[in-house]
């Protein structure tokens, strides 16, 4: 659909998320072409590849992995991508879900070339190396992300090589939060407005002399009038725990590994259970942490509902 209007189904389909990053946004989502898997179907991708030939066996099956059917006879000799891809597909039809057989570490840079995203997950150190390094010597740029869940821990590693990035707060805005915080006492430069902050007006006489945190409420606020934006002074890691008592979730960022280890430790010292996240992007990498302590999850499977309790290690661990 390159160049293409949303269809009226698409529009129908996608009315949730369209209300939160826009028409345009969805139509882009929707030309891309994904390697990699619910949620990415769902949101309305143009095509998905999935590779991945280990077979499926009761031990897959057994691992949570609600994409394969309960029933020997349907998975019996077939691969992991091949009964994903059936399960997908009816998540939505919409979008065009493949398989790829082989294996991905010895894939050509050119295959790779037709993809805007690539995932890798469940591999080797080395073919996470070797399948970004590939994405990197094509002209065209791929995100690339490796995700990872080990036990109750999970990693994510992304690498967007030159890519316009922060609109982590934007994002948060845009979903309806009941109230935001900004806490970043650096005063706004042409630094700072070069580094691609699309919350920063490009007019020197509105951003001189104020600071990061005050000129990016003032935009935040636009994108969401209902949502309660404001600005706290001060040095984030100088706050005792009752500061950040009064929120639900605290997000650091910018700032260095004993920061963020302090407040993490404080929001860890609380009764009341406080969702903690690390977020950076560093060049065309970015990383995140996330302590969400002691965390209730529940899914409904084969007719009753699991669930369990996962304990998150602090940044000290």
């Amino acid at each position: 659909m390159d160049g293409e209007e949303l269809t009226e189904q698409e529009t129908a389909l996608y009315d949730r998320q369209i209300r939160v990053w826009g028409a345009d946004a969805q139509r882009r989502l929707s030309k891309s072409h994904i390697l990699f898997c619910k949620n990415i179907v769902l949101a309305g991708v143009g095509s998905l590849t999935l590779v991945d030939d280990r077979v499926a066996t009761d031990e897959a099956l057994f691992s949570s992995n609600f994409l394969i059917p309960p029933d020997e006879n349907v998975y019996r000799g077939k691969t992991l991508a091949e009964l994903c891809c059936d399960s997908l597909k009816d998540f939505n039809p919409m979008v065009r879900v493949s398989v790829e057989k082989g294996d991905v570490s010895s894939f050509d840079g050119e295959f790779f070339n037709k993809y805007d995203v690539v995932v890798v997950s469940c591999c080797s150190l080395a073919t996470k190396k070797s399948v970004n390094e590939k994405c990197r010597k094509l002209s065209k740029h791929i995100a690339f992300y490796t995700v990872d869940c080990r036990d109750s821990s999970g990693e994510i590693f992304v690498d967007l090589q030159d890519h316009i990035y922060s609109k982590f707060c934007k994002n948060i805005v845009l979903a309806g939060v009941g109230s935001l915080t900004l806490v970043d006492d650096r005063v706004a430069t042409d630094e700072a407005l070069f580094s691609s902050n699309f919350l920063i007006p490009p007019d020197e006489n509105v951003y001189r002399g104020k600071t990061l945190a005050e000129l990016c409420c003032d935009s935040l606020k636009d994108f969401n009038p209902m949502v309660r934006v404001s600005v706290e002074k001060g040095d984030v890691s100088s706050f005792d725990g009752e500061f950040f008592n009064k929120y639900d979730v605290v997000v650091v960022s910018c700032c260095s590994l004993a920061t963020k280890k302090s407040v993490n430790e404080k929001c860890r010292k609380l009764s009341k259970h406080i969702a903690f996240y690390t977020v950076d992007c560093r060049d065309s990498s970015g990383e995140i942490f996330v302590d969400l302590q002691d965390h209730i999850y529940s899914k409904k499977k084969l007719e009753e509902t699991v669930e369990c309790k996962l304990q998150y290690p602090s940044f000290e661990v």
